[in-house]
């Protein structure tokens, strides 16, 4: 006699059959709903500084719209390309994110990379934008734009400038170009270094942001310049005439930006901008940006995707220009 099995029996030993079936849908793995789990922010550099500011205001950000804790994962190394590639090798599932600066831009320009962070890096927003400015030893005998540029052109044995990398190599490499006269460009490891020498006379010209220069300005021993902005700026350094003016394209900002992987499902990348322009439109958070010099920023990430291919180009021309070729 063969035995009868209730409905209620079949069901239930059908189920784990059913719901193995159902994991090799496509699709199935959307239907969790996202995020059920902790998100993880890279950073590509070490605790302090701007940038961890802004990573710690985004996370927390993040994490009270998401409803999910948002964790900062310190990753620096490679000038950010050690954080940027672990993000780009990252399940494109949006718990993983990155907050990097202009330095995905101007990378591919300066070194040899194992990935592309226009192709591996999928731009969520833009959050700040971060204009330099250029700055003098404090007997140079200039203290305006177009007073540096007239001494830069009448001096037979050109001036020296000093960076650290980044935009801020950048704009000394587009200085010589631009001025027409030349520039011997004087590389550091970080600003610190870089302001000693000019404040010592060593070096003629920085290229650093207002911010970080208005200690030295403030005590005498660095002369502000002018901005890299397209218009004259209030800073921690003080107020500064654009170098544009005396000195037609020359402008330089950087960013601190938002990205995921790579193929992070586009609704995953629009929650998330929508999160990020919500938390910059604080007002809290918008005033202790500014009190950093930091432009708070926002918007689409279409925008973003734009600039982060428009200043990628833009660096690779000023490669060219000055026959860098990556190391």
């Amino acid at each position: 006699m063969t035995p009868t099995v209730s409905p209620t029996r079949r069901a239930l030993a059908s189920a784990p059959f059913a719901a193995f079936a159902a994991a090799l849908l496509p699709g199935a793995a959307l239907a969790q709903p996202w995020p059920s789990r902790p998100i993880r922010l890279v950073l590509p550099f070490t605790p302090g500084g701007s940038a961890d500011v802004v990573a710690r205001a985004i996370a927390a950000g993040l994490g009270e719209r998401l409803a999910q804790p948002v964790t900062i994962d310190y990753r620096p190394g490679a000038s950010g390309n050690v954080a940027m590639e672990s993000v780009a090798r990252a399940a494109p599932d949006g718990y993983t994110l990155l907050l990097a600066t202009t330095g995905a831009a101007t990378n591919p320009s300066l070194m040899r990379m194992s990935f592309d962070p226009l192709k591996d890096l999928a731009p969520v927003a833009q959050l700040t934008r971060v204009y330099l400015a250029v700055f003098a030893r404090p007997d140079l005998p200039a203290a305006s734009p177009r007073e540096l540029v007239r001494l830069m052109r009448a001096r037979t044995g050109g001036m020296s400038c000093a960076s650290y990398g980044g935009t801020s190599q950048f704009a000394c490499e587009l200085l010589p170009i631009l001025a027409g006269v030349p520039v011997v460009q004087v590389a550091y490891k970080g600003p610190g270094p870089a302001m000693s020498d000019v404040a010592g006379g060593t070096v003629d010209l920085l290229v650093d942001t207002p911010a970080s220069a208005a200690p030295m300005v403030q005590a005498g021993r660095i002369r502000p310049i002018g901005t890299l902005s397209p218009t004259a700026r209030s800073s921690p350094a003080g107020d500064l005439a654009p170098m544009a003016s005396a000195l037609p394209g020359f402008e330089m900002a950087g960013w601190h930006g938002l990205f995921a992987p790579a193929g992070t499902p586009p609704e995953i990348v629009e929650r998330v901008n929508h999160a990020v322009n919500e938390t910059l439109s604080e007002p809290a958070l918008r005033r202790r940006m500014i009190d950093l010099d930091l432009d708070p920023a926002g918007g689409g990430a279409d925008a973003f995707a734009q600039t982060m291919r428009r200043d990628t180009a833009r660096f690779q021309r000023i490669a060219r220009d000055a026959g860098l070729k990556p190391q």
